[in-house]
């Protein structure tokens, strides 16, 4: 195939026709300009992509943090403790188990609920619930070895519940150029730093965002 590219009337036409009209609005309106915003919005599909890899290493680990934390305090089924679940007076954290627990019975072939497939089927959201400041009080104590030494729970809250929204922009292909993506980032190692002393170096190493960032939206030959 030809490394040869060139985007012509036609093929930006179509382009926009395949994107739809609707998505490319945001990205129209701040350029000004068809060209600068197809290059807009190259350069967020980019960002976007380079910011999953950290994004997954970070929920990976947090959520591992929590629930080993969880095992050592009310056994590997802690998702079926009655006292772990008399700690939340909402009926938010019974919710989001049984809706995992349905998830896991609807899979073809049926498999059995256990503890790594229970943890694997929580949403973010789920587990910064778990920190924050509803059940803080007897659960933090808990999950607190769970983290670096001198972790404050009301720091990594700070940092965890904005990545929410801006992972959710990310997974559903929504603009994040507009959403303070250098802030979501250095957040994001803050995180890292807390789960554990070497995570954010490593994510660094093999990370590119901070490349995409320097690159900037209106750069020729994003690659994404």
């Amino acid at each position: 195939m030809s490394s040869y590219f060139r985007l012509d009337l036609r093929l930006e036409t179509e382009i926009r026709r395949a994107i739809g009209g609707a998505r490319f609005a945001p990205y129209l309106a701040i350029s000004g300009n068809a060209g600068d915003a197809m290059r807009l919005y190259s350069w967020n599909t980019a960002l976007a992509s380079a910011f999953r890899g950290p994004i997954s290493v970070v929920e990976v680990a947090l959520r591992n943090a929590i629930s080993e934390q969880l095992r050592l305090a009310f056994g590997p089924a802690w998702y079926d403790d009655t006292a772990f679940l008399a700690l939340d007076p909402t009926p938010r954290t019974r919710d989001n188990i049984r809706v995992s627990k349905n998830r896991i019975a609807r899979a073809i072939p049926a498999r059995p609920i256990t503890e790594d497939r229970i943890v694997a089927e929580m949403y973010l959201s789920f587990w910064v619930y778990l920190l924050r400041p509803a059940i803080n009080r007897t659960l933090w104590p808990a999950l607190r070895p769970g983290f670096v030494r001198y972790t404050h729970r009301k720091t990594l809250v700070g940092y965890l519940e904005p990545l929410i929204p801006f992972r959710n922009r990310v997974a559903h292909h929504e603009p994040i150029f507009d959403h303070r993506p250098k802030e979501m980032y250095d957040g994001l190692l803050r995180i890292a730093d807390m789960l554990s002393e070497d995570l954010s170096s490593w994510i660094e190493h093999h990370a590119r965002v901070r490349t995409v960032l320097a690159d900037g939206p209106v750069t020729t030959g994003i690659k994404f």
